[in-house]
């Protein structure tokens, strides 16, 4: 996760003048005292200070900070890492999609659905036929709103009638707001919820049959 421009010259002088207050913080940097105050809550939520609320001196770690810097550019990489993967294997896919709808000998084993409503209305019919497991792949590219939505509809739906659900997302998640307060809504409902270093498409299974 980035640090903003005005975090970085406030960390950057906390670590040449760790006895400062805001005041004088404010004075050196030339900005006002509540820019500064916002500037040290970000670095405090980054843990690379251990300031808390009401301090006048925030007191900044460099040991913990460094490691937890280090950590956050590492979670940054994997997330762009993803992003990549994740527009490789849609270009692929679309490739895959325009060949198969160009050729009217398919298979009469696998079925084909283009569109999200008509995906959707699959997905539910699988869910309503679900009776004892349903697993979920879910990557980062699926933040859209009204996925998430339909995601939490189908997990009660599914937990509802006493069925086992698990969702697998992406590490990167914990730099995704959105997406880290949909897995623990889900968590929250008593989905398992677990991550992995990356998930480049969606895969639902039910029953360990569909």
């Amino acid at each position: 996760m980035e640090r903003d421009t005005l975090t970085e010259v406030v960390h950057q002088a906390l670590t040449e003048h760790s006895e400062a207050d805001l005041g004088t913080l404010a004075n050196r940097l030339q900005t006002d005292e509540a820019k500064i105050s916002i500037a040290l809550d970000e670095i405090w939520r980054m843990s690379l200070s251990d300031f808390m609320a009401g301090d006048s001196k925030p007191r900044v770690s460099l040991t913990s900070g460094l490691a937890a810097w280090f950590a956050r550019e590492q979670a940054e990489l994997m997330y762009r890492l993803q992003l990549v993967r994740e527009w490789q294997t849609a270009t692929h896919e679309l490739s895959i999609n325009h060949t198969v709808l160009q050729d009217e000998a398919r298979q009469p084993s696998i079925e084909y659905y283009t569109g999200d409503t008509k995906i959707h209305k699959l997905l539910q019919r699988r869910i309503d036929s679900c009776k004892e497991e349903a697993c979920s792949f879910i990557p980062v590219s699926n933040s859209d709103s009204r996925n998430l939505t339909a995601i939490r509809s189908w997990n009660r739906q599914l937990l509802g009638r006493g069925v086992q659900v698990r969702s697998v997302y992406p590490d990167s998640i914990r730099n995704n707001r959105t997406m880290w307060e949909h897995a623990c809504q889900l968590h929250a409902m008593g989905s398992n919820i677990r991550t992995a270093p990356m998930i480049s498409t969606s895969l639902h299974i039910f029953d360990r049959k569909h």
